[in-house]
């Protein structure tokens, strides 16, 4: 039945997974390039002598994969070491996986050196011939026909495979995605936030959030892991799940008057409440997103604000060893607008690519079509780490294997609903905001003030308000953004 019920997701919405999870400082990325360069050198210099001779006399194709998804990296792992020693072999090619939050920062340095590796699950948003990193599949040989099936079986999401004012395909959609609060079913029983059954009863709406965070809040426990010093935490923290509770979506753009309006008044006053009463783990604004992670797993904190990706990381990277669960979080008049639900990704070329013979780039589009094919879907969603696009992957997959907590998330995710335009567009602009770390940084660092009482709400609402506009009307006097495309 939980098979049939997922089946209509490829009618519903669309998820990102490769966001940076972690911060942002010199050092992570200085440790991120150093971790890297030892990686390739470790794999160099492993592997049998026939392997390395018949590499460097290029029988072998060695594929370097840098990946941003650390939640995927032991199943990738398992399914490339396999690969290798069977497919990879017969056909002559050799993965080396490199898995790090700073992948962003480590493409754009290896473009700079011409060092770029052949695939990647973080793309660049410029086109190949702009000067970005991404390479469209179409250009590959048999990819336009590697894309035409694809899109078969994910018809509802075609348009948004495309970027905008080009008919060539850089960003298939693989995935979907969505926020979601994470609770942990034993903590809720022990502090009474019960239904009738004698059963956990989580919070349905923002006002319900910061009631059980309170009943959570003991002095050894807490009700919220809050990873304020995560550069991510203002989106995937408060804008998307924040936008479940309102009709209108996280903010609105008046494309005529070129204005930016937060509508995130609910879901920001209850975070700021759970920080000034104490009802967060302490130290919230130094926390980073995996410790955070760290103390639901670990049951110092009975809530967790995560995406989807999140199920993966507490089966496989931070298991939380409990019974825990999911759910939405609406509006406090119960209205449910549904899950603002982004796309994600799979591996795909490089610029690097247009350097290699056609022979190689028919060896790296036949090792696409085997990442994207029905072993690797399959594999991912039994583990809890996707949430297909293609819903063959769902159909393939043993149910037994499956997590309860992925096929709730997934019935959200098939109700929920995509702002394609408007999050597209969000995108440009928060990266118009003249602040460390742009938007999203300044957003994080507005919550924080507001949170330790610096500021109101009436004075966060004000000055972001203006600093998105200004950012808005940069992006469109820059020609970033056509307010024609979006009215």
């Amino acid at each position: 039945m939980a098979i049939a019920m997922v089946g209509s997701l490829v009618a519903g919405c669309g998820g990102t997974s490769t966001e940076n999870e972690g911060g942002n400082d010199a050092s992570q990325t200085e440790q991120a390039q150093t971790d890297a360069a030892a990686t390739k050198s470790e794999a160099a210099d492993s592997g049998d002598a026939e392997s390395t001779s018949a590499a460097a006399e290029g029988d072998t194709l060695v594929v370097e994969i840098w990946s941003g998804d650390a939640s995927k990296e032991a199943v990738m792992t398992e399914l490339f070491n396999n690969y290798n020693e069977t497919t990879g072999k017969e056909q002559g090619i050799e993965i080396q996986l490199t898995v790090s939050s700073e992948v962003g920062n480590l493409l754009q340095l290896a473009q700079e050196n011409n060092e770029l590796p052949l695939l990647t699950d973080s793309i660049g948003e410029l086109t190949y011939e702009e000067g970005g990193w991404a390479y469209p599949l179409a250009k590959m040989p048999g990819g336009q026909e590697f894309l035409d099936e694809w899109e078969s079986k994910t018809s509802e999401y075609g348009e948004w495979s495309k970027l905008e004012g080009s008919d060539d395909i850089y960003k298939p959609i693989y995935s979907v995605g969505g926020p979601a609060l994470f609770y942990n079913k034993e903590m809720f029983v022990e502090a009474g936030i019960v239904d009738e059954n004698g059963e956990a009863k989580p919070p349905t709406t923002w006002s319900e959030l910061l009631e059980c965070a309170e009943k959570l809040t003991n002095g050894t426990t807490y009700g919220l892991a809050l990873p304020m010093q995560w550069s991510g935490y203002a989106e995937y923290d408060i804008l998307f799940p924040g936008a479940n509770a309102i009709e209108a979506g996280a903010f609105t753009v008046d494309w005529d008057n070129q204005t930016f309006t937060f509508n995130l008044t609910e879901p920001i006053e209850t975070i700021a409440a759970i920080y000034q009463n104490g009802y967060c783990v302490p130290g919230a604004e130094t926390i980073d997103n995996d410790p955070a992670r760290s103390y639901f797993s670990e049951g110092v904190a009975g809530m967790f604000l995560g995406y989807s990706w999140d199920i993966g990381v507490f089966t496989t990277q931070y298991v939380a060893d409990f019974d825990w669960g999911l759910c939405e979080l609406s509006a406090d008049d119960g209205s449910n607008y549904g899950v603002m639900c982004s796309m994600g990704y799979n591996f795909l070329p490089t610029s690097a690519v247009a350097e290699l013979s056609e022979a190689d780039q028919e060896k790296v589009m036949s090792l696409i079509e085997w990442l994207w094919g029905d072993e690797v879907g399959k594999a991912y969603v039994e583990a809890g780490l996707i949430f297909p696009a293609n819903a063959d992957f769902i159909e393939l997959a043993d149910e037994s294997l499956v997590s309860e907590q992925t096929y709730n998330l997934m019935e959200y995710l098939a109700a929920g609903r995509i702002d394609g335009d408007v999050w597209d567009a969000w995108e440009t602009i928060r990266n118009n905001v003249d602040y460390e770390g742009a938007g999203a940084g300044y957003l994080c660092a507005q919550i924080i003030r507001l949170s330790q009482g610096e500021i109101t709400m009436d004075d966060f609402t004000t000055e972001a308000n203006s600093t998105f506009t200004e950012a808005l009307k940069l992006a469109i006097e820059n020609g970033e953004l056509d307010p024609e495309v979006y009215k």
